[in-house]
């Protein structure tokens, strides 16, 4: 378990000239901090989760539009 301090949720953009670009959604200190499943937890069920990244109590997500659920 890993305690996260902070969250930075990112999406893609468009790429222009090839390079890939990605605008931030969420930049935020959590106050307390949460463990990484929990985090995880919630991004989830929000967003389709591409990657996620912890690193000094930095979480950064990339993230996509949820696909909408099947009735």
């Amino acid at each position: 378990m890993v305690t996260v301090k902070k969250v930075i949720v990112k999406v893609p953009t468009q790429p222009k000239g090839g390079k890939r670009k990605y605008r931030i959604l969420h930049d935020q200190a959590i106050t307390p901090p949460v463990n990484d499943k929990q985090i995880l937890a919630a991004l989830k069920q929000q967003y389709d989760v591409l990657s996620f990244v912890i690193e000094n109590g930095v979480a950064t997500a990339l993230v996509g539009k949820k696909p909408d659920e099947v009735e």
